[in-house]
């Protein structure tokens, strides 16, 4: 994930921030297309995950909220520039399981199941993380620019690799007083499908277990506060929904978004 550094970076200095974003999604997009559950899949509600012949998987999602947590170290060239180098560690496990129960026809079937890619909690692999950022700042009034890449250092220990990602970042702020700042943001995401397959995935079950129904492209239209406490504090809040998809599906819709940040530099 790119910084979003949306503020004035002294020269010279470190910055730390912590970041959490939840991301709610529902419903399925094919492209640019919604698509219904029962398209994809054959299963009713509460029924066994049978295989179609009609379908393409046994069962689909149709919600689900992921939380991520971000904590990150950088360090400002200038007062406008700021560069960064981000490696991310595989410390997120990627075989986590689930357990279902399903009802039907006067039967209960239990049956405990790996986890889809995007239910996993990492991506198993060293990540490096390259982004730019320009930033000017008037009085009272700022605009900045920020474009990153994401991209994994081989293939994880179960056999695949997330997709690489690319993120551009627009934003301008206007101070409401001394001490909090209002931000306007645009954002751009192009990730890959996922290279490789995990062998313990059946790829016909579900979206989430299938690698090819991965990867896209979003424009999301975001907005949010910053306040300053002094001595290097601040918290921020920002609230992000998609006005673009076009996703490698089908795959589940972003609804929207919304992060939580503390920085201290």
């Amino acid at each position: 994930a790119a910084a979003h550094i949306h503020h004035r970076h002294p020269a010279g200095k470190w910055m730390l921030e912590y970041r959490m974003m939840r991301m709610d999604m529902a419903g399925l997009l094919d492209g640019t297309d919604r698509v219904a559950t029962d398209i994809v899949s054959g299963a009713s509600p509460g029924m066994p995950p049978l295989p179609d012949p009609a379908r393409s998987y046994r069962m689909a999602p149709t919600d689900m909220t992921m939380d991520m947590h971000m904590l990150m170290l950088m360090a400002s060239a200038g007062e406008r520039l700021t560069l960064s180098l981000a490696i991310t560690i595989p410390t997120g496990d990627i075989d986590q399981h689930v357990d279902t129960s399903m009802r039907g026809g006067g039967m209960e079937i239990r049956r405990r199941l790996k986890a889809g890619y995007p239910m996993q909690l990492g991506s198993g692999t060293w990540n490096l993380v390259p982004s730019f950022t320009y930033a000017y700042h008037g009085d009272g009034v700022g605009v900045g620019l920020q474009a990153s890449y994401s991209g994994c250092i081989g293939r994880n220990d179960n056999g695949y690799a997330l997709g690489d990602a690319i993120e551009v970042i627009g934003w301008t702020k206007h101070a409401i007083d001394r001490r909090l700042l209002g931000t306007l943001k645009v954002s751009f995401r192009d990730w890959g499908r996922i290279e490789g397959r995990d062998p313990e995935l059946d790829s016909t079950l579900a979206p989430t277990t299938d690698p090819t129904a991965s990867g896209g492209r979003r424009l999301d239209l975001g907005f949010g506060f910053n306040a300053f406490f002094g001595n290097g504090h601040s918290l921020g809040i920002e609230f992000g929904v998609p006005v673009y998809q076009d996703l490698n599906g089908p795959q589940m819709r972003l609804n929207w978004l919304l992060s939580f940040s503390y920085q201290r530099m």
